[in-house]
């Protein structure tokens, strides 16, 4: 990326130029990783919005049904011991975030979704 100037003004000096080159690039590689390269682990927390799930936000954890990567709602919820999960896929999933950081529904979708569990 050149480091332009104004006619008539003095040039910039070339390390203040690389300076804001290097910010530049750092920003925009961070909003890449923030939106299209949202991975999820097996055992990772999550807090899942689904219309199947009713309103609100459901704590969740990552799991695998067959070879599909999904989401395991407990019932009941926590701190009660589980008696039986509920399987969510992430195509009907609406909202899923991870210590409290919104997560791209639409790279999840990308990497994880299609899969039928069952």
């Amino acid at each position: 990326m050149p480091c332009r100037t104004l006619p008539g003004a003095r040039p910039p000096r070339i390390r203040r130029c690389r300076q804001v080159a290097a910010l530049l690039a750092v920003t925009a590689c961070g909003a890449a990783a923030r939106e299209g390269k949202a991975t999820l682990a097996e055992g990772d927390r999550v807090q899942i919005a689904a219309a199947s799930l009713g309103p609100g936000w459901h704590p969740g954890t990552v799991g695998k049904v067959g070879n599909c990567t999904t989401l395991l709602v407990s019932s009941p919820p926590p701190p009660a011991p589980p008696v039986r999960f509920t399987v969510v896929s992430l195509d009907s999933v609406t909202g899923i975030r991870r210590e409290g950081r919104a997560l791209s529904i639409a790279a999840l979708r990308r990497a994880y979704g299609g899969c039928r569990p069952f």
